[in-house]
């Protein structure tokens, strides 16, 4: 089965479906399935990351409550942190910052994401061509489900105490570190979910928090 069609189609869409909310990574396993049964080339890369819009559009369906909670409040609370601005006086920055951050979460839950968004995205923009025509293989795969799966197994056996226990609680400094820990599932075979939740784990989110985060990672919506 080598030929694009429902057949093959619907075999891709499975092992998507299975891997995608896993930490680990759908797009290795659709690589390695798609090897398997004969079907690579240009047409399978492109087909590999086109059909993981049914996952993404799986999780926006899941979490549409919760988007639309946080859109909604960070619409209104963007207000707020303009009236701050143009109110501020002889305030400093930092203390804008600062009470900005405790009275206006939702809105820096958003800014922080796009943030966490940026790293992965600008290495992507570069090297996205080379990376699918040279990294889209088996050999990478396995390799990288190897590397990645020590990885976790370190990261989860730390005993480190977790001090972000709510996901608005995410700050943008460590958004941007779990964005440079998303960098690594550019590679085929890294987990997209798996390096945001390794990335969170490593900078104070619990599992719980770090897990949710992934969900709302820019690099799978």
């Amino acid at each position: 089965m080598n030929e694009w069609g429902p057949g093959l189609a619907t075999i891709l869409g499975i092992v998507e479906g299975l891997t995608e909310f896993l930490p680990v990574s759908s797009t290795g396993h659709l690589i390695l399935v798609g090897h398997a049964l004969g079907f690579d080339g240009e047409l399978a890369a492109s087909a590999e990351i086109s059909i993981q819009l049914g996952a993404i559009l799986a999780v926006i369906a899941y979490e549409r409550h919760k988007l639309a909670s946080v859109i909604g409040q960070a619409g209104r609370e963007q207000q707020g942190v303009l009236a701050m601005i143009r109110t501020r006086g002889t305030t400093s920055w930092s203390k804008i910052l600062i009470a900005s951050w405790a009275t206006h979460p939702n809105f820096w839950f958003l800014i922080g994401l796009g943030i966490a968004f940026l790293p992965a995205a600008a290495i992507g923009f570069f090297t996205h061509n080379w990376i699918k025509s040279r990294l889209f293989t088996p050999q990478t795969v396995a390799v990288s489900s190897i590397v990645g799966g020590l990885i976790i197994l370190a990261v989860a056996a730390r005993r480190d105490r977790a001090r972000v226990h709510q996901l608005e609680q995410v700050n943008l400094t460590s958004a941007f570190w779990i964005g440079v820990a998303q960098c690594a599932s550019l590679l085929p075979g890294m987990s997209r979910s798996g390096s945001t939740i390794i990335g969170g784990l490593l900078v104070g989110l619990d599992r719980k928090v770090a897990t949710e985060y992934s969900f709302f990672s820019p690099s799978r919506l």
